[in-house]
């Protein structure tokens, strides 16, 4: 045998470990995807159930202090009191809407990486492999 075919025959043989590899790594990845999909199915619904509970605390909190509002315009002796209240509250509804979005966009991004992390493990994984 000569030298030529021995190379050959050595590269051919690191070829096929690395395409064995590879196989084996592809069925490890595609072995975890109905658990990633799964998992991620998941955190999606508690995500959503999680945004929307924040969605109805903030209703919640603007219907109270909308009553309240009434209620002491109603009970205000002046015109320039109810100017008064009325510029107050609106600049109190601003302030918590900037609060509330941020609050909102950030639990969003947060349930949104919880919903993909079990896809991005599975692909981190196969990347290492």
């Amino acid at each position: 045998m000569n030298t030529t075919t021995r190379t050959d025959s050595q590269n051919s043989e690191t070829i096929a470990t690395g395409v064995r590899a590879r196989i084996q790594d592809a069925r490890a990845v595609a072995g975890g995807i109905g658990e990633a999909l799964g998992n991620g199915g998941k955190a999606y619904v508690s995500g959503l159930v999680e945004l929307g509970g924040a969605l109805g605390g903030f209703g919640r909190e603007i219907l109270t202090e909308a009553g309240e509002h009434a209620r002491a315009t109603v009970r205000a002796r002046c015109l320039r009191d109810v100017a008064e209240l009325q510029a107050a509250f609106v600049q109190h509804r601003i302030e918590m809407s900037a609060t509330h979005t941020k609050e909102f966009v950030d639990l969003a991004r947060a349930k949104t990486e919880e919903t993909i992390a079990p896809i991005a493990d599975l692909l981190k994984h196969d990347k290492a492999a």
